[in-house]
């Protein structure tokens, strides 16, 4: 069950990281002189990429308040 539940918040916080990392590329096109479109979605999702690690942060620190400090060892 917490395997499960660990997998599913990897997908989310993975997915989160490379959605915003590559759209997040959008602001630095800039200086080649694209379209403000780019610049806009670029700026959102540029400010998205810290959401990723804070999730990951707070999920670590909610599974160590649950008591699951030995989760690697379940895990494997």
């Amino acid at each position: 069950m917490i395997r499960e539940v660990i997998e599913k918040w990897l997908y989310v916080i993975v997915g989160l990281t490379f959605i915003s990392g590559i759209l997040g590329t959008g602001h630095h096109y800039y200086y080649i002189g694209v379209g403000k479109v780019w610049l806009i979605i670029g700026g959102i999702f540029s400010a998205l990429e810290p959401f990723a690690f804070l999730g990951m942060a707070l999920f670590a620190i909610a599974m160590y308040r649950k008591g699951e400090k030995n989760i690697l060892i379940k895990l494997l």
